[in-house]
């Protein structure tokens, strides 16, 4: 009987032997559990709000006037805690307009502290000058805590009127 089971065991080691190199070569050629790239969607949780119920809160003016000193912008602190604001005018804003904040002008540019939910009221000084009728006022805000900053770029406001 020995004989017989030794027979045997020659037969299915060259099985063993076979299946496992097969096993073993279609792990490496198929794709296994684990990839080395993929694809995930993730999501991020912000929400955007417009202007007026931003952290920076901006109530902008439709237009302005020529020759006037209209209203610009109202800016509020949306932020728990003191903020410094700025508000300024860019580049592409006429070069003689100026911002107005309290009746005084205040040139190009404007900051302040402001407490949680108080607001700044900044007029512009637009020049009696017909040639600015169809321009823009264009303004830059920023409001910076401790550890939040929050920046509004670009902002524009047409001129529209003709000098009087």
């Amino acid at each position: 009987m020995s004989g017989r089971s030794r027979r045997r065991s020659r037969r299915v080691l060259p099985v063993v032997v076979l299946l496992t190199a097969v096993l073993l070569v279609g792990a490496a050629v198929l794709p296994a559990a684990s990839y080395s790239t993929g694809d995930v969607d993730r999501g991020a949780g912000v929400d955007v709000v417009n202007d007026q119920e931003a952290s920076l809160s901006l109530d902008t003016a439709a237009n302005v006037s020529v020759g006037t000193v209209d209203q610009l912008v109202v800016v509020t602190n949306g932020f728990e805690s003191t903020a410094t604001v700025s508000v300024s005018l860019t580049s592409a804003s006429p070069a003689n307009a100026s911002l107005v904040v309290g009746g005084a002008s205040v040139g190009d540019a404007y900051s302040t502290d402001l407490g949680p939910g108080a607001s700044l009221t900044v007029d512009v000084d637009v020049p009696d000058d017909d040639s600015l009728d169809g321009s823009e006022i264009v303004f830059d805000a920023a409001a910076e805590t401790g550890d939040i900053d929050a920046t509004a770029s670009g902002r524009r406001v047409p001129i529209e009127g003709t000098a009087t």
